[in-house]
C-alpha cells in the first residue's frame, strides 16, 4: 500500500476514478505518434485517438475493444474507460455483462469537503482524505482490505438494479454537504446521491455507507503508522 501526498491526492486523482474521462485526457499526452512512450494498454488509447482524429473510427474501435476484452485482464479502470469510449462511438456491451459492477466510488461529505473511497473488481482500492493525502492499494491487497473491498462491491452488485443511471459524470466533485455513491459498469455509471437526510432515507445508500465504512476502517488499520 502506498501513501499519497496532499498534491498527489488532489482533484486530478479523483477525476481518474470513474472511467469516464474525455478521449483527450486518457492519457493526457500522446507520448509519441503511436504512443510508444506508453506501455499497454495506454498505448492503445493513444493509437485509438489518432485513428479517430484521422477519420478511421473502425480502427479506433478495434483498439478500445482490445482493452475491453476480459481475456487480457486489464485493470478495471482501463476496461471502464474503454467502454466509455466505445459507447460514445455506438458500441454497447452485451446484456450478459453490461450491468456487472466493476467499481464503486463514494464521495462522502465531511466538513466542507469529501472523503473519497473507490474499489474495483481487479482488487485495487483508492482513498483520498478530505484534508489531503490518501492511500493507493494495488492487488494483491492485504487480506483485511481485500475482504472488505469485496464485501462493498458485493453490496453494490446487489443494489445495482435499484440505482438509477447517472446523469452526471466525474468531472465535478459532489456539492458541499452532499454525498454520492457511483456504481461503475460497462453500460455506464449509476449513482445515488443527496444530502444526509436524503441518503439516510435510502436503503441502498445506507447499506453502501455502512459496508464502505468497514473498508475504510481496514485501510486505516493497515496504513503505516
Amino acid at each position: 500500500m502506498a501513501e499519497l501526498s496532499d498534491a498527489a491526492a488532489g482533484e486530478p486523482m479523483r477525476r481518474m476514478l470513474y472511467g469516464d474521462l474525455p478521449i483527450d485526457e486518457w492519457p493526457a499526452d500522446d507520448g509519441g505518434s503511436s504512443g510508444e512512450a506508453w506501455a499497454e494498454p495506454w498505448s492503445r488509447f493513444v493509437r485509438a485517438r489518432a485513428h479517430l482524429a484521422n477519420g478511421d473510427a473502425d480502427l479506433a474501435i478495434r483498439e478500445w475493444s482490445q482493452v475491453a476484452n476480459p481475456i487480457f485482464g486489464w485493470e478495471s479502470r482501463q476496461v471502464l474507460q474503454a467502454w466509455h469510449l466505445l459507447r460514445a462511438n455506438g458500441i454497447v456491451p452485451d446484456a450478459s455483462i453490461a450491468g456487472e459492477v466493476l467499481g464503486l466510488v463514494a464521495e462522502v461529505a465531511v466538513d466542507a469537503g469529501h472523503d473519497v473511497l473507490a474499489a474495483y473488481a481487479d482488487g485495487s482500492v483508492r482513498f483520498l482524505h478530505h484534508r489531503g493525502g490518501g492511500s493507493i492499494v494495488e492487488p494483491p491487497a492485504p487480506e483485511p482490505i481485500a475482504t472488505a473491498a469485496t464485501a462493498w462491491l458485493d453490496a453494490a452488485t446487489a443494489a445495482a438494479e435499484a440505482v438509477a443511471p447517472w446523469i452526471g459524470d466525474g468531472a465535478h466533485p459532489a456539492p458541499p454537504g452532499e454525498s454520492r455513491f457511483v456504481l461503475l459498469t460497462r453500460a455506464g455509471n449509476r449513482a445515488v446521491a443527496g444530502d444526509a437526510a436524503t441518503l439516510a432515507a435510502s436503503a441502498v445508500a445506507s447499506e453502501l455507507l455502512g459496508v464502505g465504512a468497514g473498508l475504510l476502517q481496514a485501510i486505516v488499520a493497515v496504513r503505516p503508522a
